[in-house]
């Protein structure tokens, strides 16, 4: 069946950082505001995740106590409140999604970060102004990354099967997830994660720009045929 939605990860996917060591700063700062010592590598293999979870599951790896999540969570929310000029728009990402809505085609954003956290990078872009069919807050949901219910709301909100989604993300976790829901992956090799971790989670495709989603999706040849109609109906 042709592809009628995609599932885009935010930061790291259709959102990059300038400085690709800010956002693992906010966290490694963030846990040091609370006495405990995480290296940035430990950070970087734990990206994708609910940023919570992600927290949780940093501080049990470490067996340090599970009472400073929401302490860290908050120290790293305000860090990165005062980082937001350091976010910009992944090259051709806007282009790509008007395309993908002038195709018919549907599209959703995920992300592991809190809401306010989201909205406040989404807003500072301009993006509020977009068009978009799906978003999805991980921490609002039941599970998060890799857990697949994001990509299952998503398809349950808009009425879609498992051969109907794509799942494009650049991170482990966002792999994961998709394979976990049954959908086609996509990585993208623009966040901070290594190549080698991301390749051994066999995403369908491994992809190094946004432009070459185009072909996977083949939505030109969608855009053609739905020229073609309407001109047919005239």
């Amino acid at each position: 069946m042709p592809i009628k939605a995609v599932l885009f990860d935010f930061i790291g996917t259709v959102v990059i950082e300038q400085d690709p060591i800010v956002l693992n700063w906010c966290f490694v700062e963030a846990f040091k505001d609370h006495n405990a010592n995480v290296s940035v590598e430990v950070i970087r293999a734990n990206r994708g995740k609910d940023k919570k979870q992600m927290i949780g599951d940093i501080l049990s790896g470490a067996s340090l106590p599970l009472h400073l999540t929401e302490p860290v969570l908050d120290s790293f929310r305000e860090r990165l409140a005062n980082a937001l000029d350091n976010f910009r728009e992944n090259e051709g990402a806007t282009t790509l999604m008007n395309d993908l809505v002038k195709s018919g085609i549907r599209i959703g954003l995920g992300t592991g970060l809190p809401r306010d956290t989201f909205e406040a990078i989404f807003n500072y872009l301009g993006w509020h102004e977009k068009h978009f069919d799906y978003i999805g807050i991980a921490e609002e949901m039941a599970n998060g990354r890799p857990h697949p219910d994001m990509i299952f709301d998503m398809m349950k909100k808009l009425g879609l099967g498992v051969d109907e989604l794509i799942k494009v993300g650049d991170t482990v976790a966002d792999i994961q997830e998709g394979r976990n829901a049954g959908v086609m992956t996509v990585a993208v090799l623009s966040g901070t994660q290594d190549e080698q971790d991301i390749r051994y989670q066999k995403p369908d495709f491994v992809i190094r720009s946004l432009k070459e989603l185009r072909e996977i999706i083949g939505f030109e040849k969608n855009q053609d045929t739905k020229t073609k109609n309407q001109k047919n109906s005239k």
